[in-house]
């Protein structure tokens, strides 16, 4: 069975990947995010560089802290068990973000299927990354906890 933290190492650059493409698809079909407002379909590369993002795609900075989290992850040190932790809300505010935009108003620039479709995938896919952290989060500590008993009963029976 595969640990939660192999899936992460796999998991997180993949969607890194998939987000870089919708926010692609989504520039060159000019579909803004709809969610908290309407984007303008004249803009959805800078509103994905600044703020709001695209109709399938998070802003910019989500992405590249996202990117960064992905780095993280695929070391076996403190700063992996750091990268995965911050994953946990980055991950969240990815999930409420992709369901904004399932449940927003379609526009003439974006259709409902498209919001729906996007959003539901961005749902599930943020809220897997979200299970697989905490879950990993869960077996390391279980992990340490019985690698400090099992030390701690080593040196209680070492000869003095």
């Amino acid at each position: 069975m595969t640990s939660p933290r192999t899936a992460l190492r796999v998991a997180v650059p993949a969607v890194v990947v998939v987000i870089a493409v919708e926010a692609i698809v989504s520039i060159a079909a000019r579909w803004p995010y709809q969610w908290g407002g309407h984007g303008d379909p004249d803009k959805v590369l800078s509103e994905f560089v600044g703020h709001g993002g695209t109709a399938l795609a998070p802003p910019l900075f989500l992405l590249v802290l996202l990117a960064l989290v992905a780095l993280g992850v695929q070391r076996r040190d403190r700063w992996g068990t750091v990268a995965t932790v911050v994953l946990v809300p980055v991950s969240a505010i990815l999930a409420v973000g992709a369901a904004g935009e399932a449940t927003a108003t379609p526009t003439a620039d974006v259709s409902r299927a498209v919001l729906v479709a996007g959003g539901i995938f961005g749902t599930v896919v943020s809220l897997g990354l979200l299970a697989l952290a905490v879950a990993s989060l869960v077996v390391d500590r279980q992990q340490r906890r019985a690698t400090s008993a099992t030390g701690a009963a080593s040196a209680a029976a070492a000869p003095r």
